[in-house]
């Protein structure tokens, strides 16, 4: 799958960033593992 290819990528990595930041602010660091195993 070309990811470069899907306009939909940069709203899907702006959602997974979102979903980042607010595990990281909220010192949730079960929710920051699952963001991690979810993209390998």
């Amino acid at each position: 799958m070309n990811l470069m290819a899907d306009g939909a990528v940069t709203a899907a990595l702006e959602d997974w960033l979102a979903g980042f930041n607010a595990a990281l602010a909220a010192g949730n660091v079960e929710k920051l593992a699952t963001l991690f195993e979810a993209e390998s």
